[in-house]
């Protein structure tokens, strides 16, 4: 509308058709080529959209009026009243705030207990962080870009992002130059960090943003990697910066977005991961991230195909549930000794092993998935992901997340564990002594990963259920498992350790304390705090609690003990599996 009535304002004021078309085009040409430029480097990054789109709404209120006022030709009392009045009414009802609102209820929607703590808009995407609170205080942080979920601080998530770094430091003893693409949340980062050999860490991500906030993830550890004198961030897409750096690393880590999204898979073919072995020193190691949970079976198999195609040494580890990780490097892998790992586990980074259910250093071969043979074999009859193929990986989502007969037969414990006894690569990296005893550790892996999949129907027959949690406390003395069982893990026993009991969360905080303490063993100290608070104010899973404590101590259930859970009304069942099991 405004376009024909400039036009007809430039020929009244100039009296030339031909001049007047010619300035209008050139100012609508020069306008919509930095447009795009202010846009893109001013209007979001400083705005928003939100209020980008406020600013554009006046803009195109003022725009009209000052040419009334400084045009005699078509200046209108009425018409200047009535844009006046425009601007102030789009000043009133704008929907100021909407869209922050917005996140609101599908944050509670899709991240139940979890509270939204900032939200910032920038060049790529709407970035949300949001806080899971125990205790009062946080218990992990999740990044969302655009409400879907990067990344978090959860257990899990710990788990598989640390083992990206942790992994490679057992294969490789002097990781020295590390390159990390795509920060995440800095799970990756604080392992990096916390190796003393590293002496260079390169930090690639196209998002400052996403590095500046993550001082809000790590006030919980109080690690901050990128305030570390080795540390160096670079704000570059990945795959350029392989490109043009000229520098060699030890270590190249790398955990992108998922391959189905927009624009990633580039980050996932086999010209990638040719350039990451490029810029690889002689024997050094790449880990890198295979989310299979958005994946098909021939999806994950195109990605397996392009990284084994490049590193001829391929093997596949569970980081985590479906968050899988590739090893591959660069000349071999010097053998492994089990005084190498006993030195590890003896240095202050034990408890950042057990933090993330690596309690002792045999329980590293349960995480084995398959060697470069098998992935081999597995992948014969599909092509690998390139960059002239993309859609070797599929752009569809439907039933991606259904269950996977290919998946379920990789993390079965069964199969892994006589695939890491009868495996030749295995035994080239790793000593005879390691690989035996890594075999007592597949069952509490199993038990690990149950408690994340079951409910998805991978691993049926490794439920972790109470009969399970008691079999691991009598067959081992890992606390993983039974923290897991009993909602907790290594962050929460450490706001349990930090934090005193108040008025309004004292009998919260008492049952928390007793299932820490049952998950050390301290069974007469689980009977005494809960018998000290008000039964009716024990919840289902305290009461089941204190009488496997008390069978357990007691050694049986006696009769007295059946007659406490009958008057309690405890559940029959539970009654008959206790009985079962203890006598």
């Amino acid at each position: 509308l405004m376009f024909p009535l400039y036009g007809e304002w430039l020929y009244r004021k100039l009296g030339v058709n031909t001049e007047a078309s010619g300035k209008l085009t050139l100012a609508n040409t020069f306008g919509a080529a930095l447009g795009s430029v202010v846009a893109t480097f001013v209007l979001l990054p400083s705005l928003g959209i939100e209020k980008s789109l406020f600013a554009l709404a006046l803009l195109y209120l003022v725009l009209p009026l000052w040419v009334m006022l400084y045009s005699v030709s078509v200046r209108s009392k009425w018409a200047v009243a009535f844009l006046t009045a425009s601007l102030a009414l789009v000043v009133v009802i704008f929907p100021h705030g909407s869209l922050n609102r917005s996140l609101e209820p599908i944050a509670k929607l899709r991240y139940k207990g979890e509270e939204l703590v900032h939200v910032k808009e920038e060049l790529n995407a709407t970035l949300q962080y949001f806080e899971a609170p125990y205790l009062g205080k946080a218990q992990y942080h999740r990044l969302a870009t655009n409400s879907y979920s990067m990344s978090s601080t959860d257990f899990y998530s710990r788990r598989y992002m640390e083992l990206f770094v942790y992994l490679p430091h057992v294969m490789h003893w002097q990781i020295e130059d590390v390159l990390q693409i795509s920060y995440g949340v800095g799970n990756t980062a604080e392992a990096v960090v916390s190796l003393d050999a590293v002496k260079r860490y390169d930090v690639v991500d196209v998002s400052a943003d996403i590095l500046e906030l993550s001082e809000i993830i790590h006030q919980s550890s109080g690690l901050y990697p990128l305030k570390d004198k080795r540390t160096t961030a670079h704000i570059e897409d990945g795959r350029f910066y392989l490109q043009t750096t000229d520098r060699q690393y030890d270590l190249i880590t790398g955990e992108p977005p998922p391959p189905k999204m927009a624009g990633i898979s580039n980050l996932y073919t086999q010209e990638y991961f040719a350039l990451v072995k490029e810029r690889l020193k002689p024997k050094g190691i790449t880990s890198y991230w295979l989310p299979v949970h958005n994946l098909y079976d021939e999806d994950a198999k195109a990605i397996i195909k392009a990284f084994c195609n490049e590193f001829s040494d391929c093997s596949l580890w569970n980081g985590s549930a479906l968050d899988f990780i590739l090893i591959g490097s660069k000349g071999g892998i010097d053998k492994v000794y089990g005084s190498k790992l006993k030195t590890i586990w003896q240095s202050p980074l034990q408890s950042r092993l057990t933090a993330i259910g690596l309690e002792k250093p045999e329980q590293l071969g349960s995480l084995f998935l398959a060697d470069n043979q098998e992935l081999r074999r597995l992948t014969e009859l599909v092509q690998p992901l390139t960059d002239n193929f993309p859609h070797r990986i599929s752009p569809d989502f439907s039933d991606v997340f259904a269950h996977s007969p290919f998946y379920d037969k990789l993390l079965n414990i069964d199969r892994r564990k006589k695939a890491w006894r009868e495996s030749e690569y295995i035994r080239s990296i790793f000593s005879k002594k390691i690989v035996q005893k890594a075999d007592r550790y597949f069952k509490t892996e199993g038990m690990i990963t149950a408690y994340k999949l079951n409910h998805l129907g991978y691993l049926k027959d490794y439920a972790l259920n109470w009969d399970s949690v008691m079999l691991e406390m009598k067959r081992t003395q890992l606390s993983t498992v039974p923290l897991l069982w009993m909602g907790l893990n290594a962050r929460k026993l450490e706001i349990i350790k930090t934090s005193g009991a108040d008025q309004r969360n004292e009998n919260d905080f008492m049952i928390e304390q007793a299932k820490a303490l049952f998950a050390g063993r301290k069974l007469d100290e689980v009977v005494s705090i809960l018998e000290s608070l008000p039964y009716e104010q024990l919840t289902r899973e305290a009461q089941q609690l204190l009488y496997v404590a008390k069978a357990v101590e007691a050694g049986g259930v006696s009769d007295s003990l059946l007659k406490q859970m009958k008057m309690a009304k405890i559940d029959a069942q539970f009654i008959q599996w206790l009985k079962h099991r203890l006598g």
